[in-house]
């Protein structure tokens, strides 16, 4: 997954995630489910920043697997990609985004050395880090049973 290093501004979320997954695999441990609204961020227009064309189609296959991004996720991510560092959530270095999620079953090994069929729910994420400057999408699987 691609990570960028950049430095900018952005316009403000809703709906946004803090996440304290610090590891660089594509699977992560599930996140924090609160939603803090952003506090006293008025919108800010995105001056200066622009995307690569690699950066672009990267971020339109985001937004293709994530129909239900509103305009204010989208235009986060695109200022992030871009070099935003803004904040809109001051005190959670780490912010995710959930573009899709699913259900599904897969087999897991029993202690006894069986197998069983396990319900989880998966759930793609983009998270940036406002520390480092580094985004990545990821795979959280959750538990369902």
């Amino acid at each position: 997954v691609p990570q960028h290093n950049t430095t900018g501004m952005g316009m403000p979320p809703m709906s946004l995630t803090p996440s304290s997954s610090s590891s660089s695999t594509s699977t992560a441990q599930q996140p924090p489910t609160a939603s803090p609204q952003p506090s006293n961020v008025a919108k800010q227009p995105s001056k200066g920043l622009k995307l690569s064309r690699q950066q672009l189609a990267v971020a339109q296959e985001i937004f293709r697997e994530a129909p239900q991004l509103n305009k204010q996720q989208k235009a986060l991510i695109l200022a992030f990609m871009a070099g935003s560092r803004e904040n809109p959530l001051p005190g959670h270095e780490v912010i995710s985004i959930k573009l899709n999620q699913r259900q599904q079953q897969e087999y897991v090994q029993t202690t006894e050395g069986s197998r069983r069929i396990r319900n989880v729910q998966l759930e793609t994420v983009f998270e940036m880090n406002y520390t480092t400057g580094q985004w990545r999408k990821l795979q959280v699987k959750r538990p369902l049973d």
